[in-house]
């Protein structure tokens, strides 16, 4: 019997963990060419997905973490740029980091 839920998505009972279908439709534009409003839309939807997947909503935000991490540190710098965010770090704060990280 399929059950469905609040999520969108429908689960299969079996005779051990259950199965989730999830439906993923094909893009029809690059999201470079999509509206600001339909960028956050696909955002949401892949946030949802994220959840779906990982269990939990706090296990999502560690999935997102990984993800992160398995970035290169160039394409991490771009993204930074790209989304116009920068890091200023005065000197004296610079120096306070490295004296608590015990560097020289």
């Amino acid at each position: 019997m399929l059950s469905t839920t609040k999520e969108n998505y429908i689960q299969i009972p079996t005779g051990g963990t259950p199965l989730k279908l999830v439906r993923i439709t094909a893009p029809r534009a690059p999201l470079s060419e999509l509206s600001v409003r339909k960028r956050k839309c696909r955002v949401h939807k892949l946030q949802k997905t994220r959840t779906i997947l990982s269990g939990s909503s706090e296990d999502a935000d560690l999935m997102l973490e990984d993800e992160l991490r398995a970035l290169s540190t160039e394409k991490k710098e771009q993204l930074l740029h790209d989304a116009g965010i920068t890091v200023n770090i005065l000197p004296m704060q610079g120096l306070a980091i490295k004296s608590m990280l015990f560097i020289p």
